[in-house]
């Protein structure tokens, strides 16, 4: 899920589908139209909530979307949820 930076509530799945399985990806894109909407009301920051197959929830604030490509999702070596940022 994703919302604004410091907006109380999460919005949508942005996956589309409940969960992920091993080895799989999605591509998510955000419309132009809503990009533009965003610069013009001045956000620009995102908050990131992931919920791992496991139960752990992980929550990445004040995230640049622009500079962000690809998102990687696993578990560690300990079996909890890690999210890296390209």
């Amino acid at each position: 899920m994703i919302r604004f930076s410091l907006h109380p509530h999460w919005g949508d799945d942005v996956l589309g589908m409940d969960q992920l399985e091993d080895g799989q990806g999605v591509h998510v894109v955000f419309p132009s139209a809503y990009e533009k909407l965003l610069l013009k009301l001045n956000v620009d920051k995102y908050d990131l909530k992931v919920n791992f197959e496991d139960g752990d929830v992980h929550e990445y604030q004040d995230l640049l979307l622009e500079t962000i490509h690809d998102v990687t999702l696993k578990l560690d070596k300990n079996g909890y949820g890690v999210a890296t940022f390209h």
